[in-house]
C-alpha cells in the first residue's frame, strides 16, 4: 500500500515502480531510470512512486488473466472498467468540459466562432497539422515581422487544441472521482490520506469549505472545515473497525481545545452504540460510507444539524 505520507500534486492515484513496469510491459529498473531522467512523474517515498497510465482494457485484461497484478492495482483498473462505456459518465465529462472552457480566462478573449466551436464541436480535439514554416522565417528577416497567414492560423489552431486538451482532461479526472466516489468499493480501497482528501471534496460539495491538514502535528485534526460561519473539525477514521466511544471523547476535548463549535467523524467501519450514546446532546456528527455516497449524489445530510441551531 502507498505510505500516508505520499503527497505530491498530480498523483492522484500513484503506482509503484514495478506495478506500473508490469501494467506496461517494461523492465522494474528502465521505469526507475525514467523517473530520475525526469521522462515520468514520480517520487520517492520508502520506494519509487508514479502516476498511473492511461488506462487500457487490453493490458488490463491480458494482466488480470496471468495474475501479474496487485490487488490494489487490480482495484484501480477495475473501477475505471466499470466506467469505460458508461453513457451517463461520458455525458457528465462533456457537460464538465463546457464548464471548465467557459470558466477559462484564455475563452474571454476568443473570437465569437473559435467559442462556439469549443462549446459545441469537436473540432479541436485533435492536434492540428503542423505548418513548417522554419525556412521562411530564416530566408527574409521582414519575414518575422510579417508572418505567413497560414502559420498565424497554425499557431492559433494549436492554442485552441491546448485548451481544448486541458479543460477535456480536467473534465475527465472530475467526473470519474465522481461517479467512483457514488460506489462504495471505492472508499474500501482508499488509504488514510487518500480517504481523508476525497472526505474533504464530498464536505465541500455542501458548504463547509473544507482544509486537509498536514503531517501528524494536528492536534487531532485531520480536516478543518467551517459553514454558517461556524468553526468545525473533522477527524476521518479509515479503517474498518467501528469507532467507539473513546474516539468520540478524544473529539469532544478537540472541539474545545481548537475552540470550535462542532466536530464530525467520517469513519469507514461505522460507529457502535456507545459512541452513538455519548454524542447524543453534544456538538459531534457521525458520517459513514453511506452517508459519503449520499452527500456524492447531492442529499445534504448533515444540512438538517444546522438548520435546526443543534450546533
Amino acid at each position: 500500500m502507498v505510505p500516508d505520507q505520499l503527497r505530491v500534486p498530480g498523483l492522484v492515484e500513484p503506482l509503484a515502480a514495478g506495478e506500473y513496469a508490469k501494467l506496461e510491459g517494461l523492465d522494474e529498473m528502465d521505469v526507475i531510470e525514467a523517473i530520475q531522467r525526469g521522462t515520468l512523474v514520480g517520487v520517492y517515498s520508502l520506494g519509487w512512486y508514479v502516476e498511473a497510465p492511461p488506462y487500457s482494457e487490453e493490458r488490463f485484461s491480458r494482466l488480470r488473466a496471468e495474475s501479474k497484478l496487485e490487488p490494489r492495482l487490480l482495484n484501480w483498473l477495475q473501477r475505471r472498467a466499470d466506467l469505460h462505456d458508461n453513457p451517463q459518465y461520458k455525458s457528465e465529462v462533456e457537460r464538465l468540459r463546457v464548464h471548465f472552457v467557459n470558466s477559462d480566462p484564455q475563452f474571454d478573449e476568443l473570437p465569437t466562432a473559435d467559442q462556439s466551436a469549443l462549446i459545441n464541436t469537436r473540432d479541436y480535439a485533435q492536434l492540428p497539422e503542423p505548418v513548417d514554416y522554419e525556412e521562411e522565417r530564416h530566408i527574409w528577416p521582414w519575414r518575422r515581422r510579417h508572418p505567413n497567414p497560414e502559420y498565424l492560423r497554425y499557431l492559433e489552431a494549436l492554442q485552441l487544441h491546448k485548451l481544448y486538451q486541458r479543460t477535456a482532461q480536467a473534465a475527465a479526472r472530475e467526473a470519474e472521482q465522481a461517479f467512483l466516489r457514488k460506489k462504495r468499493s471505492y472508499w474500501e480501497f482508499l488509504d488514510g490520506y487518500e480517504f481523508e482528501r476525497a472526505t474533504a471534496e464530498v464536505l465541500g460539495r455542501h458548504q463547509f469549505n473544507p482544509r486537509v491538514t498536514r503531517g501528524s502535528a494536528d492536534g487531532g485534526v485531520d480536516i478543518e472545515v467551517t459553514r454558517n460561519g461556524l468553526k468545525g473539525v473533522v477527524q476521518c477514521k479509515a479503517h474498518v473497525a467501528c469507532v467507539g466511544p473513546h474516539v468520540a471523547r478524544d473529539l469532544y476535548g478537540v472541539i474545545h481545545h481548537s475552540g470550535a463549535a462542532f466536530g464530525i467523524i467520517v469513519s469507514r467501519g461505522g460507529f457502535t452504540q456507545g459512541a452513538i450514546d455519548f454524542a447524543r446532546s453534544k456538538p459531534i456528527l457521525f458520517v459513514d460510507v453511506s452517508d459519503l455516497i449520499a452527500m456524492q449524489e447531492g442529499r445534504d445530510v448533515l444540512g438538517g444539524a444546522f438548520t435546526r441551531k443543534e450546533i
